[in-house]
């Protein structure tokens, strides 16, 4: 997949590992992680950027970790030098050079994300929009559903998805990737 495609090494562990002296920043802010903790309740991750010094990422729940979330989960970003972080509910975006460089996505609870790696978008779903990324950022937010909104797949230019509509009329739903317009 091209998205996941770049020049920097990514490694999931299992407890902070500060050894050879890497700096251990905790997201979604990038802030120093007190130097006697060694456990968190989320995703931890060494990062071996391609240019910069290695890193310890470690990403404090979202608090959202109803069945809802999806599991959690690390995507290359479209700039191919930032990747996103998806967990209990809530996802960050940060550089793999300068992790102080960080995002949240605009949508919460994250229920469900897509990458279109042949259009360099990732998307995510709340309960009630769709909202689609690329390398400059947010390029477009819809309102597709009163609730249960989910991505479904990619197929060619457009996104698919179903909603409720008013909690009694569950329908597909199809957005032009491009600008997030109805193809149906």
């Amino acid at each position: 997949m091209r998205l996941l495609s770049s020049g920097y090494e990514v490694e999931q562990l299992e407890r902070i590992d500060r050894s050879g002296g890497v700096r251990i920043l905790g997201f979604p802010d990038a802030v120093a992680v007190d130097p006697q903790q060694e456990m968190v309740d989320g995703p931890i991750i060494r990062v071996n950027p391609s240019v910069g010094q290695p890193w310890v990422g470690v990403f404090y729940c979202g608090g959202y970790g109803v069945p809802r979330a999806p599991s959690g989960r690390l995507l290359g970003w479209p700039d191919q030098v930032s990747l996103c972080v998806v967990y209990a509910g809530v996802s960050v975006v940060l550089r793999t050079d300068a992790p102080e460089e960080t995002f949240e996505i605009e949508s919460f609870p994250i229920t469900s994300v897509l990458a279109a790696a042949d259009h360099e978008v990732v998307v995510f779903s709340d309960f009630t929009s769709f909202t689609a990324y690329d390398r400059g950022g947010l390029r477009w937010r819809k309102e597709v559903a009163s609730d249960d909104a989910t991505l479904v797949s990619v197929e060619g230019d457009e996104i698919a998805g179903t909603g409720s509509v008013n909690g009694v009329n569950h329908r597909s739903i199809r957005l032009k990737l491009a600008n997030g317009n109805r193809a149906d």
